[in-house]
């Protein structure tokens, strides 16, 4: 993992495979396992986007403000269907439809990010904040 695009998408292929966990275990229906891949699934997230946010986006901002709103406004967007889908999971509601609903959109927006964002920082970025992202995305593999 030598750049951030590597090391973002490393951690995507992990969330990924949490994705696909998460969607087999709704499938059978195995509440317990839900609620474990789920815990798993969330604290990526949140620190993946952490990591976005606090190092990369704030700096992406001053070069496209459009591309750095954008990507704001599509983790707020996962933050509120995570919350939704929390609460299904606790009332014991959650469905195999609202769970692909999640992963898709969750899909489109790392593509769009790799896209753009990752590209962006491995040209741009200064060194103290590339060091922080890579050491927060090493923190969440181990």
């Amino acid at each position: 993992m030598n750049t951030i695009r590597d090391a973002f998408q490393e951690d995507h292929r992990r969330l990924d495979r949490l994705f696909e966990a998460l969607l087999n275990r709704v499938h059978v229906d195995d509440a317990a396992a839900v609620r474990e891949t789920w815990a798993l699934l969330e604290q990526g997230l949140m620190t993946h986007m952490e990591a976005e946010e606090r190092d990369m986006i704030p700096l992406c901002a001053r070069h496209d403000p459009v591309e750095a709103a954008t990507t704001l406004a599509e983790h707020a967007k996962v933050r509120s269907l995570l919350a939704e889908l929390g609460v299904m999971l606790d009332l014991h509601a959650l469905r195999e439809e609202k769970v692909k609903e999640l992963i898709g959109f969750l899909r489109a927006h790392a593509s769009r990010e790799d896209a753009a964002l990752y590209r962006w920082a491995d040209r741009e970025l200064p060194a103290v904040p590339r060091v922080s992202v890579l050491e927060r995305l090493r923190h969440v593999a181990s």
